[in-house]
């Protein structure tokens, strides 16, 4: 599903709120790359968090436990989102130009 304005329907048909927010199928490619940039980073800040929390491995996280897991969450969340990227339309489409110029090419040799 890709969803470029939200609304009730979107929200009713959406599995978690990451497949509501969904990159317009007509967005260009740069904006996913941009996208996933931000994905990315988003997703080692709250890996390098934890990662400083619970570097003791004898004293565990300071943390509550509830918060770990909601950070894990929100991890699996960003991957979700990046995957979906990944996998945008305009990307797919890109390729299969690229891969289409670079046959035509062949053809002439």
């Amino acid at each position: 599903m890709s969803i470029s304005h939200p609304t009730a329907e979107n929200l009713a048909e959406a599995s978690s709120p990451e497949e509501y927010f969904r990159i317009p199928d007509e967005a260009p490619r740069e904006v996913n790359t941009s996208v996933l940039n931000a994905l990315l980073v988003r997703a080692r800040s709250v890996v390098l968090l934890l990662e400083g929390d619970g570097a003791d491995l004898k004293m565990g996280f300071s943390i509550r436990h509830e918060d770990v897991m909601n950070a894990l969450w929100c991890v699996d969340g960003l991957i979700e989102q990046a995957e979906a990227v990944l996998h945008h339309p305009s990307a797919e489409r890109i390729e299969e130009l690229e891969g289409n110029a670079a046959k035509e090419a062949e053809v002439k040799k």
